[in-house]
């Protein structure tokens, strides 16, 4: 179970987590309002709800990541897309290519940050994976000779990547692995070949952790198929749908292989959503039937879990839209066991003190 607290936003403003630091400490997103226009917001429990710095060109923007010095990654999409790095009194363009677009998905707590970058090459358009650290300028690589490959995430300790290569430019982008120590990169089986029922498919994916387990999405060709899958270093898992429906994605991922996300699915012509947690061991679940919660709240859309398991995103309550943070609360019997075992501990500790 989890205990529900609202996060709080801007008066007359609507705001949407993103990200969630891997620690916690941060929550990172946009918001919208009459009052307050569209931006981005930075949210920790210390220092209260702040505006994010925005670039003067205009454009769609998007957060990626929150680090755990709370540093925001996003992107800006528009006549070009570009990529930032923000922290209190700092804006940073992530500067590729002359003529280069920018496209940065991920970050890892050693300060890597991923993503792909395009650019015209003798009349045609080309484009790499990369990776950008403070020490040194961004790096486009190869996951293949001659391939067009695009980095979307990558762990917390820098040490796995994931993204999509498309080898001939034709055919559907396939998922890979890169070991970035070794600088090996492993192209994965394609989902259909286990999940037939997809047909061809867009791979994507979203998360890796430390265990090089990924969790990525599937897109059908046709038939408007959408699957959240877990690849667990050997095959793929279907996390499936907590409404029966024909979507499901996923939107983050733990070092403990826990994901998050949201389902979607149709029904008597009203289209329904649910936040999901998936573990290995129980499944995938509403996080609205988990929740410790005043009556009326209904789960949308999360976001993001850190490595303890708090989660973030947004859920209806009242006939709005409100933020949230979900903390797990402490199994009884690990509460039992704190409670047995404390007359010993204090009677242990009075032996040594006396």
């Amino acid at each position: 179970l989890y205990r529900l607290t609202e996060l709080p936003c801007f008066p007359g403003a609507t705001c949407f987590p993103q990200a969630l630091s891997p620690q916690g400490q941060f929550v990172a997103g946009r918001y919208s309002g009459a009052d307050y226009g569209y931006g981005l917001f930075r949210y920790s429990p210390t220092g209260g709800i702040e505006q994010i710095t925005l670039p003067g060109d205009p454009g769609n923007f998007t957060v990626r990541e929150v680090d755990s010095r709370g540093r925001v990654l996003f992107t800006s999409s528009g006549a070009s897309d570009r990529s930032y790095l923000w922290e209190p009194g700092k804006l940073q363009q992530l500067e590729g290519p002359t003529g280069s677009a920018v496209w940065a998905s991920g970050m890892s707590e050693t300060g890597y940050i991923v993503g792909g970058v395009t650019y015209d090459h003798q009349g045609e358009v080309t484009g790499h994976s990369f990776i950008y650290n403070e020490e040194a300028s961004l790096e486009g690589f190869s996951v293949l000779d001659n391939s067009f490959s695009y980095a979307t995430a990558i762990n917390d300790l820098g040490t796995w990547l994931a993204g999509n290569v498309n080898g001939d430019g034709l055919s559907l982008p396939q998922l890979y692995l890169h070991d970035i120590a070794r600088r090996v990169s492993t192209v994965l089986p394609r989902p259909e070949e286990m999940f037939t029922t997809l047909g061809e498919s867009f791979v994507y994916p979203v998360a890796v952790n430390a265990a090089g387990q990924v969790a990525l999405q599937a897109t059908a060709q046709q038939g408007g198929v959408e699957q959240a899958l877990f690849w667990d270093g050997h095959g793929y898992v279907d996390i499936g749908n907590v409404l029966m429906g024909k979507t499901t994605r996923p939107k983050d991922m733990n070092d403990r292989g826990e994901i998050v996300g949201y389902s979607q699915a149709v029904t008597a012509g009203v289209l329904e959503q649910r936040a999901f947690i998936w573990r290995r061991a129980t499944g995938i679940m509403d996080l609205t039937t988990l929740v410790d919660a005043p009556a009326g709240w209904k789960l949308l859309m999360a976001t993001g879990i850190d490595q303890a398991g708090t989660i973030t995103g947004y859920g209806s309550f009242h006939d709005g839209l409100s933020p949230f943070l979900l903390t797990p609360i402490p199994e009884p019997a690990t509460f039992t066991l704190w409670l047995i075992s404390w007359p010993v501990l204090v009677g242990i500790g009075r032996r040594n003190f006396v």
